[in-house]
């Protein structure tokens, strides 16, 4: 009689999980995307699959979001091989019952030496907030005086500090 009782409870668990999605590490916060596949100084860490949704995702969360998931999924994985960077294909989209529940991205995990593909070979990055403190010796860049903000990943921050600049560029002329 008593499993009656906890069978229910059984498959709403199922049902929840089945439905996680993958927020970004701050690991995998650090990790690259590429535009195309780099040469041969990075090591090809392998396929990473990502994925967003779940079993009734589609029906609440857009398909924007679930791609977004989807793409922090990757990225994490690739941080947990040690990778830099990735090279990601399109993603594509799973649907049951007439919604679009699932997103599904499939990227190369790579490890590429500092320098190459982003970051100079001799800034650091805090891994707390994700700044970057630029060498000395440089042109300064659009990044050094504009910090991360909390659970921002490195892309969405270079995508805002770069608009910033160029409204303060456009207002000084």
């Amino acid at each position: 009689m008593r499993w009656k009782q906890v069978v229910p409870g059984l498959v709403a668990l199922g049902l929840v999980t089945g439905c996680a999605t993958a927020s970004l590490s701050k690991r995998g916060g650090q990790v690259l995307p590429l535009a195309t596949a780099p040469g041969p100084e990075c090591k090809n860490l392998g396929t990473v699959i990502g994925t967003g949704g779940g079993i009734i995702g589609g029906a609440y969360v857009t398909n924007e979001n679930l791609v977004r998931y989807a793409i922090n999924d990757a990225m994490n994985k690739t941080a947990a091989r040690g990778g830099t960077h990735f090279f990601a294909y399109a993603p594509s989209l799973g649907s049951g019952e007439g919604t679009t529940t699932t997103a599904t991205l499939m990227a190369i995990a790579y490890k590429c030496p500092p320098g190459t593909y982003g970051l100079s070979a001799d800034a650091q990055v805090d891994p707390e907030t994700g700044s970057v403190t630029a060498p000395e010796d440089r042109a300064p860049s659009f990044l050094d005086n504009c910090p991360g903000l909390e659970g921002e990943s490195m892309r969405e921050r270079a995508l805002r500090c770069k608009k910033l600049f160029k409204e303060q560029e456009a207002a000084g002329e």
